[in-house]
């Protein structure tokens, strides 16, 4: 019943809420990455702009090594959407000013320079033998000499740019995929505290058999639509804070795919809007699905990376992931059946 390719739908009932159950390819269609590949070299004129978003502008303590393990993050400081106040950037702000992005009353400092610190020296007893790239916007140097400077196992990839918003900023850490000196690579949230389970499950999946894939955890983003009383859980099947791979560099050109998705989103606006799909003044095109608001690195995953990698038997799923609440035998290499449901919990 939940293969092949019909249609599958039915009300359920749980915590006293009815349950819209849709199939998952039809509110989150697959975009190939032949085709993304396609757009970019048919379109030249972008090139430069693309270059930009994306571009490295140095390299400082790059780590050795031909076949590096390496956890990447992206750190820069950009309201998540485009209608935010931008900050002015520097030394005395990071440290003192509020972050005004977050409901907490905490500076930039705070929120993701302090945690990402404190990871940092977590990270040698944690993962022995693995070096952290970090992907840094060029407004916070800084921070090479006031921190990073410390951790001998720290590569840091100064970017030209200081990204817009949220992206491409978010979607820099992805570009650890690309070389080919990296043999696994884990993506991180720089405030993100490492957990002792997820680490033990990434750590089995590393360690394993598997000589290539690509591992995710899955997420619900809890939102509220307050129209008519609707709460809504957008399902993540690739969390952009919770996943990694083997020797990705050798299945895709992930700076070209992210390239061309930028301009896949702007001349199909509207290629996503699903009857499910909220919408409102932030995301107008549902969420994250318009560049380079907040979660346009997980559209990209969801859209994009989610089905490569699935079609191709290469996908693990950590076993602390939140599913949808339905009954299905959940495999370690599961294919993407598992996961073609949405699902609208209507009060």
């Amino acid at each position: 019943m939940l293969c092949g390719s019909v249609l599958w739908s039915q009300n359920l009932v749980k915590d006293g809420l009815s349950t819209e159950v849709v199939r998952f390819s039809e509110v989150f269609p697959p975009v190939y990455l032949n085709e993304l590949y396609d757009l970019v070299e048919q379109s030249p004129e972008t090139k430069e702009e693309l270059d930009a978003l994306f571009k490295v502008a140095r390299k400082i303590n790059e780590l050795p090594g031909n076949d590096k393990k390496i956890i990447a993050y992206s750190l820069f400081w950009k309201p998540s959407h485009t209608g935010l106040s931008v900050p002015i950037v520097n030394k005395q702000t990071v440290y003192q000013s509020k972050n005004e992005d977050r409901l907490e009353d905490k500076t930039f400092y705070q929120t993701y320079v302090k945690p990402l610190s404190i990871t940092l020296s977590k990270i040698p007893k944690i993962y022995p033998g693995w070096g952290v790239r970090i992907y840094l916007a060029n407004d916070l140097a800084f921070l090479i000499d006031d921190l990073f400077c410390r951790f001998p196992f720290v590569e840091v990839f100064l970017m030209e740019s200081n990204s817009i918003a949220h992206n491409p900023g978010a979607m820099w850490r992805l570009l650890v995929f690309d070389d080919p000196n990296v043999a696994m690579a884990s993506i991180r949230d720089s405030d993100d505290k490492l957990s002792g389970s997820t680490e033990r499950a990434v750590a089995d999946w590393l360690n394993g058999p598997d000589t290539k894939g690509f591992y995710r955890k899955t997420l619900f983003h809890n939102r509220v639509h307050l129209y008519e009383g609707k709460g809504q859980y957008e399902y993540s099947p690739i969390y952009a804070g919770s996943c990694g791979g083997k020797l990705i560099h050798s299945m895709v050109q992930m700076e070209k795919a992210m390239k061309g998705y930028i301009l896949y989103r702007e001349r199909n606006p509207n290629a996503f809007i699903h009857p499910s799909i909220i919408v409102d003044d932030i995301h107008p095109q549902g969420f994250g699905n318009k560049f380079p608001a907040y979660g346009f690195d997980e559209s990209f995953l969801r859209h994009v990376i989610y089905y490569s990698m699935a079609h191709k038997g290469l996908l693990t799923t950590l076993p602390n992931s939140v599913f949808l609440p339905l009954s299905y035998p959940v495999s370690k290499n599961n294919p993407v059946l598992s996961d073609y449901f949405y699902v609208n919990f209507i009060h």
